[in-house]
């Protein structure tokens, strides 16, 4: 009978007190799962270290094995293994070794290539026992030689060799020793903060609950919160209300912690590995300051209002929307046509209106939250519009409506007292597509340099789309040029227009 692999790489991880071994995918039947799983454990005791805990999950479609053992190394090193892999060769010649520094750099090696920046200190590594043996002498060795520039800063085997051979690589690699948190005391206006909006426009306060979901999707917290708005007029009865969104500091994108949930629950409900961490990472820390945001995504009777008004740059489509409805948000708009309303908007009320930025974006969506979703790490149909056949997590099947809905009718907004930010509509960003987060700004600003100019950030998923592309860190793309039925906006407002 043949046998089905469902998992394709191998990771091993000795952090500062640690070594996690993660098993991220496992042959279908369990015979094999549990030769892996003795070889691995089997290297770990025999190269002396003592297992602190240990977790195996016995799911025929997900099977971890995690690890925890201490060692009073200062690295950590990920070991990992291509989808051919044979556990008893491998663990005798490994073909990537991670080590990243505390609150440092990642740096890959072959064995062969850590064997060379060795050589000088008369050490000499065989295999993963031996690595695991003498792991406490390499580390200072590796740390000297990274510190005076002997060790180059990239890595030893190129991307897309690492990409093959390595699950976490830098995507993962930490920014600061410590992981930063959100000054969470921002996240819920006070009257301490009833300032004007943008050119004097009174600001009101709007009350509205906040839901948190436990793990199956139940509702786990309904606590009262409020914010700042305020609405613009845009004729014919209709308003854009535009929310105050506090300044604070966050981390944007995906850590490792959520990075394990995501795979989990998207391994059990695809049958394999999700392959997007590499555009969420690495993790970094935003400032962002104060500014407005719609409370919804653009409707269809306010994308009509707007594209009444005098041309900017090029002409705008009056109904382009597949899926019918004032109170629906517009699609299958291009980036372009989404730049071009703002700036009919900014000319027509004397304000600065545009496209999120991503980090904006993020940072809004989030509202202090860490998880994957800012109700919490569950979601489902009952609090957004997303393809709800694919069961995530603990939660079960949920309703699959297959088109948009009238924005805001799920009547679940965030702590900034935003709604549908996880599905729907993808919304449109400012910023051209950067792969990852490499060089991203960390003051909030749009990140235009070495983007790809013609494809731009879309966030939030859509109606279409399954529940981890609808995380708070998810991340997508669209052509500038280009159109979609499940693409839309949301925008935001600065006191002035430069």
């Amino acid at each position: 009978m043949k046998t089905k692999r469902l998992i394709k790489r191998i990771m091993v991880i000795v952090p500062l007190s640690f070594l996690l071994i993660v098993v991220a995918r496992c042959p279908m039947w369990p015979f094999n799962y549990y030769h892996d799983y003795d070889v691995l454990k089997r290297a770990v005791l025999e190269a002396g270290c003592d297992i602190e805990q240990e977790i195996v999950n016995e799911d025929l479609i997900l099977e971890e094995i995690n690890f925890t053992v201490r060692t009073p190394s200062g690295w950590k090193l990920n070991l990992s293994f291509p989808d051919d892999r044979d556990m008893d060769q491998l663990c005798e010649q490994p073909k990537g070794l991670l080590f990243q520094r505390p609150g440092g750099d990642s740096q890959l090696f072959s064995l062969a290539y850590l064997n060379e920046i060795l050589k000088k200190d008369d050490v000499k590594l065989l295999d993963i026992k031996d690595v695991l043996r003498k792991f406490d002498l390499i580390a200072p060795i590796l740390q000297a030689n990274y510190e005076n520039e002997e060790i180059p800063r990239s890595p030893a085997f190129s991307r897309r060799e690492a990409c093959k051979y390595l699950w976490i690589y830098d995507p993962w690699k930490p920014v600061t020793s410590e992981t930063p948190h959100a000054r969470t005391e921002n996240f819920t206006p006070t009257s301490q903060r009833s300032e004007p909006g943008p050119h004097g426009l009174p600001l009101r306060r709007v009350e509205f609950d906040v839901i948190t979901l436990n793990a199956d999707g139940s509702v786990k917290e309904r606590r009262s919160a409020n914010a700042l708005c305020y609405k613009e007029d845009l004729g014919g009865g209709v308003t854009l209300d535009m929310v105050q969104i506090p300044g604070s500091q966050f981390l944007m994108g995906t850590t490792f912690e959520e990075a394990s949930l995501v795979q989990a629950a998207y391994v059990r409900y695809r049958g394999e590995e999700f392959g997007g961490f590499w555009s969420e990472a690495p993790p970094h820390t935003v400032t962002v300051p104060n500014f407005y945001m719609g409370a919804f995504e653009i409707s269809q009777a306010q994308w009509r209002a707007v594209s009444a008004l005098p041309k900017v740059s090029i002409d705008l489509p009056s109904d382009p929307s597949r899926y019918k409805g004032g109170d629906r948000p517009v699609e299958d708009i291009s980036w372009n046509e989404a730049v071009e309303f703002c700036d009919r908007l900014s000319l027509a009320k004397g304000r600065k209106y545009r496209p999120p930025t991503e980090a904006e974006w993020e940072y809004a969506c989030r509202a202090g939250t860490t998880t994957q979703f800012h109700f919490g790490d569950s979601i489902t149909t009952e609090f957004a519009n997303y393809k709800g056949v694919y069961p995530y997590g603990s939660v079960g099947w949920g309703t699959n409506p297959d088109e948009t809905t009238s924005v805001g009718s799920f009547g679940a907004p965030n702590a900034f007292g935003l709604f549908d930010m996880h599905g729907n509509v993808g919304e449109l960003c400012i910023d051209p597509w950067h792969a990852t987060y490499e060089g991203a700004p960390s003051d909030g600003s749009a990140w235009i340099v070495n983007g790809e100019n013609d494809v731009h950030v879309v966030r939030g998923g859509a109606f279409l789309t399954t529940p981890v592309d609808i995380r708070a860190a998810s991340r997508s793309y669209h052509p500038a040029m280009g159109r979609w039925f499940y693409t839309g906006l949301r925008i935001v407002a600065v006191p002035r227009i430069p």
